[in-house]
């Protein structure tokens, strides 16, 4: 039994076709909470997560409630093994609504359909771009950088800053390639559907 632990939840971005299926057969906590959840939002979580397509993942309500469903399909495998509460939770974006579900602040169903009302609004509302992670820059180069390229019309910024040698970027399409050509340094895209 694990004794004194703390939970810390994902956020957007770790998603991809076939997600949770291995969890999903070989553990009933997890096939529970993914058909409880497929039946409160009457929608196919399920098939989208396992079978996509990545277009239809890649929409950030079904991205949102994948990531969520997913993470409490792990949650829920595991506490038998949880000796009691967490010190504590946390997470990162999305993954702060993970978080409040493992507190106890709000049951399954409540978390799950303010998850959803998340991601349509997003979805309604995010501007077309991307992100990426730009490794092996100091952050004050990204910054400086980034103003250069804004300033030609091809918007970019810095805008979480994750270590000293990573940072990421978001911005237009377009911003994030003319950053990516204009640097010596790894540019890893992120699996996002917009400029977060």
């Amino acid at each position: 039994m694990v004794k004194n632990f703390a939970l810390i939840f994902p956020g957007q971005g770790i998603q991809r076709v076939g997600m949770g299926k291995e969890i999903y057969e070989k553990f009933p906590q997890a096939k529970q909470t993914l058909d409880e959840a497929c039946e409160i939002l009457g929608r196919p979580l399920k098939q989208i997560m396992f079978e996509g397509p990545p277009e239809e993942l890649s929409k950030i309500v079904n991205t949102q409630l994948s990531i969520f469903t997913l993470n409490l399909m792990i949650l829920n495998s595991i506490k038998d093994a949880l000796s009691r509460k967490p010190l504590f939770v946390a997470g990162h974006s999305l993954g702060e609504f993970c978080a409040v579900f493992a507190s106890g602040a709000l049951s399954f169903h409540d978390t799950l359909k303010l998850v959803e009302i998340r991601g349509t609004i997003m979805d309604a509302f995010t501007p077309e771009g991307s992100m990426a992670a730009v490794i092996g820059l100091p952050p004050e180069e990204v910054q400086e950088k980034a103003k250069e390229i804004t300033s030609t019309g091809k918007l970019v910024e810095a805008v979480n800053f994750n270590s000293t040698k990573q940072t990421v970027i978001s911005g237009t399409k377009e911003g994030i390639e003319e950053f990516k050509s204009k640097v010596k340094a790894r540019v890893i895209p992120l699996r996002v559907r917009g400029p977060f």
